[in-house]
């Protein structure tokens, strides 16, 4: 499955839909159906602004598959980067807030895993 992350703006969203056809087009040269889903990133963990609901709207409305789980704009998420460390390795000195990043990405983790699994259960019935 190939996960494509843009943020909640529209110039993201044009980005991503570009994403989309290179995806659709390996497929079909490949002759199969390659399965992806959109993953929101650095969202406003407290309320969903106008352009994500607009976005999220348009990708439903063209049958776009999107994670319902969105990679909220938290510190710890950052951090990772900056001391080059796993959200677990991270002590709460090198960033505020990682209870809550912990709890949103094993969040995303579940929803990929749980994609995955629906997948291949798909595939098997058809073989």
């Amino acid at each position: 499955m190939v996960i494509i992350p843009l943020q909640a703006s529209p110039v993201d969203a044009r980005q991503a839909s570009r994403a989309i056809k290179l995806v659709v087009d390996e497929g079909r040269a490949l002759r199969r159906e390659i399965p992806y889903r959109m993953l929101f990133t650095r969202v406003n963990p407290a309320i969903a602004t106008r352009d994500e609901k607009e976005i999220r709207s348009q990708f439903r409305g063209a049958g776009i598959p999107t994670f319902e789980t969105a990679l909220n704009d938290r510190a710890g998420f950052r951090a990772m980067f900056t001391h080059y460390r796993s959200l677990w390795s991270l002590g709460d000195d090198q960033a505020t807030g990682l209870d809550k990043a912990r709890i949103n990405a094993t969040a995303f983790v579940q929803e990929v895993v749980t994609e995955i699994r629906r997948q291949n259960a798909v595939v098997e019935q058809t073989a």
